[in-house]
């Protein structure tokens, strides 16, 4: 999966998720296979939008909001970041903390990344298709798999990370 020169969308979708999230990454490798960080959010305080790394435009807030050092997503709101100028990324790990404030939700997504030009949708996704489950979300579950084995519900309310890694899709 090459991202350089198509300018991918980094979303942070929310579809039915109620959540706030701590900060999240993108590690990615390129075509040298060497992983390096290539997206980080941290959400502080005159930064808020800011990618740390410098790789990508500022977040665009969507319906999601800034506060405290989190960005809060309620239901269909989102943020996305554009203008992708960093390294070819064919490998990836999604990584973020975050808060669920409701587990009955189904089919949320706190962190994605797109390609603007093509069908190659990679995300975190909560509750798609077991209730109270985190999984791999892709681009028509091709590259998904049901992973998880633990009740969620064991770590409410406190925050939690999750990552996701995807080898190169070619």
């Amino acid at each position: 999966m090459s991202f350089r020169g198509f300018a991918p969308h980094f979303g942070i979708i929310s579809i039915r998720l109620r959540a706030w999230l701590a900060g999240f990454f993108l590690i990615g490798a390129g075509a040298s296979m060497r992983a390096e960080l290539v997206g980080h959010w941290t959400f502080e305080a005159e930064a808020e939008l800011v990618d740390l790394t410098g790789n990508w435009g500022e977040l665009e807030l969507r319906g999601a909001t800034v506060a405290d050092g989190h960005l809060n997503l309620g239901s269909n709101e989102w943020a996305l970041a554009q203008s992708y100028t960093g390294p070819t990324i064919r490998e990836k790990t999604l990584v973020t903390w975050l808060r669920m404030e409701d587990l009955n939700v189904r089919n949320g997504a706190p962190l994605a990344i797109d390609h603007p030009t093509s069908d190659r949708f990679d995300a975190i996704v909560f509750a798609e298709r077991q209730p109270l489950r985190w999984m791999p979300g892709s681009s028509g579950f091709q590259r998904t798999q049901d992973v998880m084995s633990f009740d969620e519900t064991e770590l409410e309310p406190e925050l939690v990370q999750v990552a996701i890694t995807y080898a190169d899709a070619n």
